[in-house]
């Protein structure tokens, strides 16, 4: 089942900080990390999501593929009001940068400005099970709005830490990434595998 138009969807923060940390693996081997950090406002209405995914793949100490991505993300009342992201790969270093101007995204990127619906959901919310009802995103890691497509593929069962869980299992597509995402039901992210430039990193809960 494909997804429909997006949802305006509203981003509740948690009760309490949480924590998802993620370990990535390339073939197997554990290549880095893929960790969140949401942390709720005092008052409650709002909340700061701190993201860092980083890779590095070495084949015969010889460095094949390095990515290191780092978003800062404030939401209020639900929605997207500033961010800061730094993306380090082979091809360089990009920053980005957004801030919520009444009722639209003002960002800063490579391509210079633009801006965007403030409804829009960002490619770092892949952590809550709204972003798979989206057909579009803000990309964080240059600044465009993206297409996303969304297959839901049934519920599965996974062994997460010792412990089999169910889950809700969808497959992604976008123009620079697609991949398949794992959800405690109604909840967050568990797992997930990414095409990135013609490598798979699968990435597994990790205490």
């Amino acid at each position: 089942m494909a997804a429909g138009q997006p949802s305006a969807a509203l981003l509740t923060p948690p009760a309490e900080v949480t924590r998802l940390n993620f370990q990535a693996l390339w073939k197997n081997t554990p290549v880095g990390s893929y960790s969140f950090v949401i942390t709720p406002s005092a008052d409650g209405s709002g909340m700061t999501v701190s993201h860092a995914f980083l890779i590095r793949v070495k084949i015969a100490f010889v460095t094949m593929f390095r990515y290191e991505h780092r978003v800062e993300e404030v939401w209020r009342a639900g929605r997207l009001h500033e961010l800061s992201a730094e993306t380090i790969d082979a091809d360089g270093t990009i920053h980005v940068r957004a801030q919520r101007t009444g009722g639209a995204i003002a960002i800063e990127g490579p391509n210079g400005g633009a801006t965007a619906p403030h409804t829009l959901l960002t490619t770092t919310c892949a952590w809550h099970p709204a972003f798979i009802a989206q057909n579009r995103v803000l990309d964080v890691s240059d600044g465009g709005i993206v297409a996303l497509a969304v297959n839901a593929l049934g519920a599965a069962s996974l062994v997460i830490e010792g412990n089999e869980i169910e889950t809700e299992h969808y497959a992604f597509t976008s123009p620079y990434l697609a991949g398949e995402l794992w959800y405690r039901p109604g909840s967050t992210l568990v797992r997930a595998e990414i095409e990135k430039k013609g490598h798979r990193i699968v990435l597994v809960t990790h205490p």
